[in-house]
């Protein structure tokens, strides 16, 4: 017997950080409100399958966030509960003409359960996902087992993935793709690229904030084109590294927004419904500048390709330097912050920052 839990040790330490995961999550799982929640209960869920069944392609879009994954996941909900809106006493009389919201509380403890236990379900699953790609990226099960433990004793993702809302789904597709594509440029399969993409294109789904994960794909490449040891096994210019692995994060890019057009039909009917909400974070002139330096980049790879070479070897050359400068500067902002919140805000007002 002992034997036989040595051997599977780690499979045992798995399950139980995911089953403790789960059942952490499970506690008072019906017995508490949040804030906006109720919108997708009783509104916007409902509306996404009402828009698929009835072919209104244009009411797919559902909210700004945009949340659709909510509505994938916690949809199942429906075939229990298919008129939670009911949930909600319509009585003029009581509301003062609709001026307040009120329940029937005799149901809110099921409402809350149907719609939050899939969400709950949804994350405890996906960390057997982070463990094989985690594994698969460094090589390593005792990593990839630690890296699960402390994921799933986090109180702010056992938290999360108790209530019906973007941020429940956004942060299981985001990271599982960040580590997709740990594995692809680790190992250059290309069935990662598709699985990137299709994750990024879910992440994207659930909040439109996803797409500063593709700043974090090329920063990670970038750092691999540096740091990465080629002399041991592996011949390839570092140059080679960073332009192929900068076509793959356009592939990846692609089939995200093909993924995100195929769950909201309503792009195909207005297009700018993807590019403008994308683009919201960025304001045009730092597009404008961007696509000038991406102009003037790719014509001297093109061209002079071996000053890219040089250039990283360099940063190579000096990587132990630019390790204590990037540590130093982490370093100097969390002492910063620290002191900000002790001092009560006097080093840096967060109250008149600019949005």
């Amino acid at each position: 017997m002992i034997n036989l839990i040595n051997k599977n040790r780690t499979g045992i330490l798995l399950c139980a950080s995911v089953l403790m995961f789960f059942l952490f999550g499970c506690y008072h799982l019906s017995k508490f409100e949040t804030t906006d929640e109720h919108f997708w209960k009783y509104t916007r869920i409902n509306r996404y399958w009402d828009a698929i069944k009835n072919s209104d392609w244009e009411k797919t879009r559902i909210n700004d966030k945009p949340g659709v994954t909510v509505a994938l996941i916690s949809g199942a909900s429906l075939n229990f509960e298919p008129n939670p809106e009911k949930h909600i006493v319509d009585d003029p009389n009581l509301t003062k003409n609709g001026l307040f919201y009120l329940f029937d509380t005799n149901r809110t403890e099921s409402i809350n359960l149907i719609f939050r236990l899939p969400i709950l379900i949804f994350a405890t699953f996906s960390f057997l996902v982070f463990y094989w790609l985690i594994r698969r990226a460094f090589g390593s099960s005792r990593l990839a087992l630690l890296s699960i433990v402390f994921l799933c004793t986090s109180p702010i993702l056992i938290g999360i993935s108790q209530i019906v809302n973007p941020d429940s789904t956004f942060w299981v597709f985001s990271g599982l793709a960040y580590f997709a594509f740990w594995v692809l440029i680790k190992t250059d399969e290309k069935k990662f690229i598709l699985l990137s993409g299709i994750l990024s294109g879910f992440a994207l789904l659930s909040k439109y904030t996803a797409v500063t994960i593709f700043i974090l794909y090329f920063l990670t490449l970038l750092s691999e084109s540096i740091f990465r040891h080629f002399e041991d096994n592996n011949k390839e210019p570092r140059a080679n590294f960073l332009i192929y692995g900068t076509f793959k994060i356009l592939a990846i890019l692609l089939i995200s927004i093909g993924v995100f057009s195929v769950f909201i039909p309503a792009v195909f009917l207005d297009p700018k419904i993807i590019f403008g909400s994308l683009l919201q974070f960025f304001s045009a002139k730092k597009i404008i500048l961007s696509l000038i330096l991406i102009a003037i980049s790719s014509a001297t790879i093109f061209f002079k390709k071996n000053w890219l070479e040089k250039f990283l070897t360099f940063l190579f050359q000096k990587r132990k330097i630019m390790l204590a400068l990037a540590s130093s500067l982490f370093l100097a902002v969390i002492i910063i912050n620290l002191l900000n919140v002790w001092s009560g805000e006097r080093i840096v007002p967060v109250d008149f920052l600019p949005a």
